[in-house]
């Protein structure tokens, strides 16, 4: 049975499938489907989920656990891009964008091997 947690989490799977949790797809509203992961700007600013319309990703239909999800496998790239092959996934806790509000931070990113118990702590930035 799976893990439920009562905070926004995002999962990024190398594979470019993203899921987003209960929480978090509470937090999306249904004006438009559009979605886009957003690499950092500079080393200073967080990789943002982006839920202005016009992004290029649409949300797809929940799924058992009443989740939302999409697919960004150019985004997954870039992520992944200096993590080492064990890392499956990273899960990420959206945090409210402060200024604008179809925007959320990516923080407290969890790099997970497989399926391993162990987790990794390290900030993606």
């Amino acid at each position: 049975m799976p893990l439920i947690h009562d905070v926004p989490l995002l999962t990024v799977y190398r594979d470019g499938f993203v899921n987003l949790n209960g929480e978090a797809t509470r937090l999306m509203h249904e004006r438009h489907q559009q979605v886009d992961l957003l690499p950092p700007a500079t080393r200073y600013v967080p990789w943002q989920l982006d839920r202005r319309a016009g992004s290029c990703c649409n949300l797809v239909g929940r799924n058992d656990r009443g989740s939302l999800r999409f697919r960004a496998p150019y985004r997954a790239a870039l992520l992944f891009a200096d993590q080492p092959e064990s890392v499956k996934r990273i899960v990420f806790r959206l945090t409210p964008h402060t200024e604008h509000l179809d925007l959320y931070t990516l923080a407290a990113a969890l790099p997970l091997a497989g399926n391993c118990a162990t987790v990794q702590q390290k900030s993606i930035a």
